[in-house]
C-alpha cells in the first residue's frame, strides 16, 4: 500500500499540536494518563511512551512513522499528542474531523527555552553569552516556528485562521486551566466525574535560564517577526 492510502488510516479522536518549547511535555504526560482511564494504550499514540519515537515535524518523519505502523495499529490510534503541524500537507491534513488542541508560549521566552534545551547541548555557550551577531542570526532564523507550525506559508494570517478552528486554545502560563478544559470536556462525553481529577504538572525540564537583559535583546530583535505579531494578535482578540 502506497504511503498516502496508508496515512489515510491515521483517523484520531483527539490531537495535541505540540509547538516545540511550550509546554507540551508536561501537556502530553499528563493527558496520557488520563485518556489511560478511557483508551485502550493500542489507542493512544505518544513519543515517549512508544518503542517508535517519532513526532510529526516533517512529511519524512510522518512517513517513517506510517511507514512502522501496521495498517491495524494506524487505525487503532484516537489519541494523538505529539509535535504536530496543523493541517500542513502530508502531515495533519487528512486527519479528518477531531478535537485539536494547542497552547503558545511568549515567544520570547519560547525561544529563550528552546535555545538552551536545543542547542546549549551542543554548543556548550548559554544564549545570554552569544556574541551579538550570533545571536542576532539565530532570533531571526528561529523567529516563526509557532507560526510556522500553524500555517502552511508560514503566513499570520494563515495561522490565525486556522487557530480559529482549534477547539482547544492556551497559552503556557495558564496550563492547569488548559489542560482542565478539556479534561472536563472528555469527562462530560465518557460521563466521568471531573471530581476524580486533580490536575498535577510540573516542569521536567532542569534548564531554565532566567535572564532579563537577554530577554529585552532578543524582544529587540524579534518584537516586529511572524511569532510576535500572531502573539500580540490572539492577545488583542482575547484568544489566549
Amino acid at each position: 500500500m502506497k504511503f498516502e492510502e496508508k496515512r489515510l488510516l491515521l483517523k484520531p479522536d483527539f490531537c495535541f499540536y505540540h509547538i516545540p518549547k511550550c509546554g507540551g511535555s508536561t501537556i502530553r504526560a499528563t493527558l496520557y494518563d488520563f485518556f489511560s482511564e478511557i483508551y485502550k494504550k493500542p489507542e493512544m499514540y505518544c513519543p515517549e511512551k512508544s518503542s517508535i519515537k517519532y513526532n510529526f515535524g516533517s512529511v519524512e518523519a510522518v512517513k517513517e512513522f506510517v511507514a512502522n505502523k501496521s495498517l491495524e495499529q494506524l487505525s487503532q490510534i484516537k489519541i494523538l499528542l505529539c509535535h504536530t503541524r496543523y493541517n500542513l500537507p502530508n502531515i495533519s491534513d487528512k486527519f479528518g474531523e477531531h478535537k485539536s488542541s494547542v497552547i503558545l508560549r511568549n515567544p520570547t521566552s519560547r525561544l529563550i527555552s528552546h535555545y538552551e534545551f536545543f542547542d546549549y547541548p551542543k554548543t556548550k555557550i548559554h544564549m545570554n553569552k552569544l556574541p551579538k551577531d550570533q545571536l542576532e542570526e539565530y532570533c531571526i532564523r528561529m523567529s516563526s516556528v509557532t507560526t510556522e507550525y500553524l500555517s502552511k506559508n508560514n503566513d499570520v494570517s494563515e495561522a490565525l485562521d486556522n487557530i480559529s478552528k482549534i477547539d482547544f486554545v492556551g497559552d503556557i502560563s495558564k496550563l492547569d486551566n488548559f489542560i482542565e478544559s478539556i479534561i472536563k470536556f472528555y469527562c462530560k462525553k465518557f460521563e466521568i466525574s471531573d471530581t476524580d481529577h486533580k490536575i498535577t504538572t510540573r516542569n521536567v525540564n532542569s534548564n531554565k535560564i532566567i535572564d532579563r537583559k537577554l530577554a529585552d535583546n532578543v524582544f529587540e530583535i524579534i518584537s516586529e517577526l511572524p511569532d510576535w505579531e500572531l502573539y500580540n494578535q490572539l492577545k488583542l482578540e482575547k484568544i489566549i
